[in-house]
């Protein structure tokens, strides 16, 4: 008797077909499904399927006997290929699914895919491009994508569409998990204390770049800021998009389950702020209604397939977020989508409403409404050092690298960041970058530098990196350090003076009140002298004229009346020092006395003006006695007529 094989001594001599095709099912699923994952631990691909395929044809084939023919072993095989394949594809590892991405080289690999496609706009407006035709290309049927999902778990396509299955359990995910952060319902801002050592990276508008932000992930993964399933290494670290994630774009649906992917990985630390695209249902002008109607019709029976769940999300978004830098004094750091000279939210007047919820920033993430701040002054204003916001590329853009410094708002250092190189800004705006930003944080706001990252996607040779500084807006200089921003100077200026005048004023209100009767008196008698002093000039003014005239004509004086005038100056001279020594006994008396009730600035404002007035009294004693000596001159030049003659 031939040796029996190992499985015909388990089971009985006589197996019925149904109880072998039973056991070809069980060990099917069992040995198939082991094969299965052991291919995507070790080989992150079904292309070891080449080799572990022709394994399960010889399952079945073990399990039947040596005297049952070969047909029922192929409909035994047959039959348990149907039900594994089934089974493998319901249940086989999330991560791995076909077409879809969980990580960021998943991601990166089906940018490059569709990026290969070459997909073009239709029409002829940028504004508001269509992409049905590509939209309605992708409509492949149940049975045919079935047929492919076989394909690939044999290894003999890989050629697989993205499932929109994947957004549709993403975005009910997101629209579950937005009421849970308790944000207002209305326009809110976020506030957070950031400590130094981190870093902020920061996307401007994507419109729906959902290859540029995965070719931006596999930078950041290299940079070691993030991990391979997009979470940030540091807990000090955030990720800010500052609106505009979406429209003009074929991948939005793509786009949109790119983010929430990065936002369920770091649920704390990724802010995605609102733009005029994420409200008012703005986005339904731009493609990304029309994508739903086509995409996820299959999904939904609204006519508006998740277009409730979308604007949940959208809800949860702020228009704003203040952020506390590590600055022994308050400084502030603002990134929004609009800018003052676009919103009427960031003006001086509501923003500076802000002040009391800003300056009490914390390391949690605080929101507060815009309504619940209405009633609050608006005396004190929030010390801004820095702005991150969006512009109106129709009306203010300029060619760039994907970062600009643009003109101060109400004296802040104003930047705009750009993330989208997508068909219609490259044709739009000539905008040719991958790019994002990096800003790492300093104990001092004016030693924190923002690098720009960014690769031209023509050639696609490479990131490449330019160091600004923040606040002076300076470009980075390894052997130097920044200079303060001019603004700062100046702003520092205007407060000194205000501050000078402000003590000046309450010195004036102080020595009104503490004057004694008697110097108010005797002010009163200085002013009304001085008044009539200067009458007395205005009338002596054509005397005067005549007299210069005299002079001006050739005429010599005579030796005494010279002598008798150098004589008169001389003792001018010492009843002026008299005069003065007179003055000045009685200032330092006065000081004396007013230094046991006034305070020292009060002392030496009165002395100076006493001493103002003083020298007015002189000079107009001075006037009197020369027009006195001008007319004795006079006189004595008449009464000698034979002494002139000769």
């Amino acid at each position: 008797m031939a040796k029996q094989s190992l499985l015909v001594k388990i089971f009985p001599e006589k197996l019925s077909i149904t109880k072998a095709l039973l056991l070809a099912i069980i060990l099917l699923f069992s040995v198939g499904g082991i094969l299965y994952g052991l291919s995507l631990v070790f080989f992150r691909t079904f292309s070891a399927t080449f080799i572990l395929s022709p394994l399960l044809i010889f399952l079945p084939m073990l399990l039947i006997k040596k005297n049952q023919t070969i047909k029922t072993g192929l409909l035994i095989f047959l039959a348990g290929l149907f039900f594994s394949s089934l089974v493998l594809m319901r249940y086989y590892p999330r991560g791995s699914k076909i077409g879809m991405f969980f990580t960021v080289q998943e991601a990166k690999s089906l940018a490059d895919k569709l990026v290969a496609k070459n997909i073009e706009m239709e029409g002829n407006n940028p504004l508001k491009p269509s992409y049905e035709k590509y939209y309605r290309s992708m409509g492949v049927s149940f049975l045919a994508k079935k047929i492919m999902s076989l394909k690939a778990l044999f290894g003999l396509s890989f050629e697989m569409p993205w499932p929109e299955k994947q957004f549709v359990s993403l975005v009910k995910a997101g629209a579950d998990a937005a009421p849970s952060y308790k944000y207002p319902a209305t326009q809110f801002v976020l506030r957070r204390a950031v400590e130094a050592g981190s870093n902020l990276i920061v996307f401007g508008d994507l419109q729906g770049s959902f290859d540029s932000l995965a070719r931006d992930c596999a930078k950041l993964l290299e940079l070691g800021l993030i991990d391979e399933k997009f979470k940030l290494k540091s807990d000090k670290d955030y990720i800010f998009v500052t609106g505009d994630a979406i429209s003009r774009s074929p991948y939005q649906l793509e786009m949109l389950s790119l983010i929430f992917l990065i936002w369920f990985a770091n649920p704390k630390n990724f802010i995605y702020i609102r733009g005029n695209h994420e409200e008012n249902n703005y986005w339904y002008e731009y493609g990304l209604k029309t994508e739903l109607e086509i995409r996820c019709k299959p999904f939904s029976s609204d006519p508006i397939p998740f277009d409730k769940e979308i604007n949940k999300v959208f809800a949860v978004m702020p228009s704003g977020v203040y952020l506390k830098m590590p600055d022994a004094e308050p400084s502030f750091l603002r990134l929004s989508h609009f800018g003052a000279e676009r919103s009427n939210l960031f003006v001086k007047e509501t923003e500076n409403k802000l002040f009391k919820f800003v300056s009490e920033a914390t390391t949690s993430l605080d929101a507060i409404a815009y309504d619940a701040v209405k009633d609050e002054p608006a005396n004190k204003e929030i010390p801004l050092k820095a702005i991150i916001k969006s512009e109106k590329k129709r009306e203010t853009y300029q060619d760039m690298d994907g970062m600009r410094l643009m003109p101060a708002e109400a004296g802040v250092t104003s930047w705009t960041i750009m993330s989208c190189p997508s068909e219609v800004f490259q044709k739009g705006v000539k905008f040719f970058f991958d790019a994002f930003a990096v800003i790492k944080v300093e104990p001092k706001i004016e030693d924190t530098l923002i690098t720009l990252y960014k690769q031209d996607v023509r050639t696609k040779d490479g990131f490449k990196d330019r160091k600004v500084w923040l606040v002076s807006g300076q470009d980075y200089d390894p052997n130097k350090k920044p200079e303060p921003k001019k603004e700062d100077k100046n702003k520092k200026d205007e407060k000194d003076s205000e501050k000078e005048s402000s003590d000046k004023k309450n010195v004036e209100k102080t020595d009104k009140k503490d004057k004694d009767p008697k110097e108010e008196k005797r002010e009163e008698r200085v002013d009304t002298k001085v008044k009539d002093d200067s009458k007395s000039e205005g009338k002596s003014e054509p005397a005067k004229e005549e007299r210069s005239e005299k002079q001006e004509k050739p005429s010599e004086k005579p030796k005494d009346a010279d002598q008798n005038k150098e004589a008169k100056e001389d003792s001018k001279s010492k009843e002026q020092k008299a005069e003065k020594k007179e003055d000045v006994n009685k200032e330092s008396e006065n000081k004396k006395a007013s230094s046991e009730d006034k305070p020292q600035k009060q002392d030496e404002k009165a002395e100076k003006k006493n001493s103002e007035l003083g020298t007015e009294e002189k000079a107009s004693e001075e006037k009197k006695k020369k027009e006195q000596d001008g007319e004795s001159d006079k006189k004595s030049a008449d009464a000698k007529p034979e002494d002139k003659k000769n």
